[in-house]
Formats: C-alpha cells, sequence, structure tokens
C-alpha cells in the first residue's frame, strides 16, 4: 500500500514539443549524441536498426515549446492536448507476414523517412 508519494511537475505554456531529429549511420555515433543530448533537453528518444550490421538510427530530442513560439491555431489554445491513438497492431498476424524480408523493408523505410537534420519541428507529444 502506497500511503505517500511525491513529485514534481514542470511548468510548461504549450503542449507541443519543440523536436529536433538527425539520423545516424552507426551505433557508436548515435550513443554519443544521445549523451550530449541529455544536457541540452528535456526529452529524448532513439530509434535503433537491429538488423543493420552498423546499428543506425534516428534520435529526436527536445523541449516543450514555449507558447509565443506558436503561431495561429496553435497561440490561441496552446494547452490543446488531443489524445488521438497512433494505429495498433491488429490482434493476429497471419504467418510468415514478420520475417527478415519484412522487418527490413521496414526499417529501410523508417530510416529513410528520417530526415538527415531538422531542426525545431513542432510536434504533439503523442509522436
Amino acid at each position: 500500500m502506497i500511503v505517500e508519494a511525491t513529485f514534481a511537475l514542470i511548468p510548461i505554456s504549450s503542449s507541443l514539443i519543440s523536436v529536433d531529429t538527425d539520423r545516424y549511420r552507426d551505433l557508436d555515433g548515435l550513443m554519443a549524441a544521445m549523451v550530449a543530448a541529455d544536457a541540452r533537453y528535456r526529452c529524448s528518444v532513439a530509434w535503433v536498426d537491429s538488423l543493420d550490421p552498423r546499428g543506425r538510427g534516428v534520435l529526436s530530442c527536445g523541449d516543450h515549446a514555449p507558447a509565443e513560439q506558436l503561431a495561429g491555431v496553435q497561440r490561441q489554445d496552446p494547452l490543446a492536448y488531443d489524445p488521438r491513438a497512433l494505429a495498433g497492431a491488429p490482434a493476429f498476424l497471419p504467418g510468415g507476414l514478420l520475417n527478415t524480408w519484412t522487418v527490413r523493408a521496414f526499417n529501410e523505410t523508417w530510416y529513410r523517412k528520417a530526415p538527415l537534420h531538422c531542426k525545431d519541428e513542432f510536434q504533439a507529444i503523442a509522436p
């Protein structure tokens, strides 16, 4: 039984995250960037292609965007939040659908769709 709990909240003025995204060709570069990002950003997430021998990946880092940086509709209601669920996996997958070839094709697509370098892109929390 939990009798008492204490936690800290961070003050925010918008629900959007100002995100910087970079692609890395190998795991060493990605890991070094992750360590460096810890000092600059409040949030970070990395995706690693575990089928690639070099361990290429994508690093996204960011902080809540200040409301004064927003424009248009976003500025009218900077704390608006719509927790739409992202597409989920089906309850069952047909046999053989997930295999080395399909996962490799997905990984290639995911890696290529990420920008080489993108700075200050506003994103909702979920993505």
